[in-house]
């Protein structure tokens, strides 16, 4: 039986879209916010920021140098500061998720994310009806790897046949029910999330 929900955030709760992180920090430029993109938030050293090997400090010292002059500080302030900035819910998880605690559910996040998301975690929609956040930076173990889940059980004392697991990442949630947590992938549709969650027998409303 399902006892509790698990959500993912960048792309579950939170839309996490680096051309609007870089637009609100002033850069404009199609092609510059490519440059600054290739070499910094979708680069294989920004996931050393999630694994809380590297601090966004130190992500912005060490990408700045392989971009053009002129984009270097500004470049420096988004990828430094990008966590200050409102946060954009996704529609209709608010909503969504004070429903299933109300059905009796209990909610956690597992997120793979720098420790910055302690900061700014409690803009998050839903945010005070958790019951845990697990944030792999705090653990230096990043999703899928199967340590990570096993280490989020372990930490909240879950039985991972009761959880159930929302990501937006096929990979994430293919290695969670590999693990022994069933899962859905979300596609970024309330709606049709809420029709998923119902076919797992948790009653939502349509």
């Amino acid at each position: 039986m399902i006892k509790n929900i698990v959500f993912d955030m960048g792309g579950v709760l939170r839309d996490f879209d680096p051309d609007h992180i870089l637009k609100s920090f002033g850069v404009t430029d199609p092609e510059d916010i490519k440059t600054i993109r290739r070499v910094s938030f979708d680069c294989a050293d920004w996931v050393d920021v999630d694994r809380g090997t590297l601090s966004c400090e130190a992500a912005a010292e060490l990408m700045c140098p392989r971009m053009p002059e002129r984009l270097r500080e500004v470049a420096g302030r988004a990828i430094r500061d990008w966590w200050t900035l409102p946060v954009l819910a996704v529609e209709g998880m608010d909503e969504l998720i004070e429903e299933i605690h109300s059905l009796g559910y209990k909610l956690y996040i597992l997120s793979n994310a720098a420790v910055c998301l302690h900061d700014y975690c409690d803009r998050l929609p839903g945010a005070r009806f958790f019951d845990g956040i697990f944030v792999s930076a705090d653990w230096k173990l990043i999703k899928p790897e199967e340590e990570i889940y096993e280490k989020f059980w372990e930490h909240f004392g879950l039985d991972r046949s009761e959880c159930f697991f929302i990501d937006d990442n096929s990979v994430n949630v293919c290695e969670a029910r590999r693990c022994g947590m069933d899962g859905v992938v979300f596609f970024h549709d309330v709606a049709y999330l809420r029709g998923q969650l119902r076919e797992k027998g948790i009653p939502v409303r349509e």
